[in-house]
């Protein structure tokens, strides 16, 4: 006979009270309260929370010996800690700007591929399709030769600025740098082709779920028209959303 498998570890939501499993708590957050989740300090306290609980449980495995009840103490502080951080974030979240449609594109700073700085602002005037990008990710590489090949004359035409920003730190990947691999595929310095490195704030705030494509056509007037995910697929749409078609 098998033995029995090892229980579960469940926990209660800390927006909801729902009895949730400890390793699908984040999960849960993402998909059942996502307008309360809009952080990356959320998962990382859910993370600490999780492996603070999972280090409590090995030391209920060993056997009591000298020690024992001052090292348990210790991870019942450590586990209150970590559920306090947890509740905290997620009920008062960072005041991160609105990205919803139909509200004014935050401004943000960014690094050029010469190393100087500049801002959405600058480019606010016409209409804009904002690119965040993972320079490791191989379906963005592709995407930009697509660019570069079918749809850059086509935005050019239409007066519709694309600006490529690499995600800040390349969410913590190695890759080449933004300049380097548009290059690669395409990138010569054309007008309507802008390339940067977004800062810390401007990636937290256009993309806190740390995708690795995602899109924002804004309009003119700076407001965002609308957002997606695969760009590589939505060239044309993006294109004639930011005209208005």
């Amino acid at each position: 006979m098998s033995p029995n498998p090892p229980a579960r570890r469940m926990e209660r939501c800390p927006v909801c009270a729902t009895i949730v499993r400890t390793d699908r708590v984040v999960v849960h957050l993402r998909s059942i309260h996502p307008d309360r989740v809009d952080s990356r300090e959320v998962l990382r306290y859910l993370r600490d929370r999780r492996e603070a609980l999972g280090a409590t449980a090995r030391s209920a495995r060993r056997p009591m010996g000298r020690g024992w009840t001052r090292w348990r103490i210790v991870g019942v502080i450590l586990a209150a800690a970590a559920v306090s951080g947890v509740t905290y974030y997620v009920l008062f979240p960072p005041n991160h700007p609105a990205v919803n449609d139909g509200s004014a594109a935050p401004d943000f700073s960014f690094t050029t591929p010469s190393g100087g700085s500049s801002q959405l602002s600058a480019y606010v005037g016409h209409p804009l399709v904002l690119w965040w990008v993972a320079t490791w990710c191989s379906s963005c590489q592709l995407a930009t030769q697509v660019f570069a090949q079918q749809y850059l004359s086509q935005y050019e035409n239409a007066h519709v600025l694309l600006l490529e920003m690499e995600d800040y730190n390349d969410l913590g990947q190695s890759g080449p740098s933004i300049s380097a691999m548009a290059s690669a595929y395409g990138y010569h310095g054309q007008s309507g082709w802008v390339l940067g490195v977004g800062s810390s704030s401007g990636t937290s705030t256009y993309n806190p779920q740390d995708q690795l494509d995602y899109y924002y056509v804004i309009s003119g007037s700076g407001v965002i028209v609308s957002q997606g995910a695969g760009l590589g697929g939505n060239f044309a749409a993006a294109l004639s959303a930011a005209t208005g078609g």
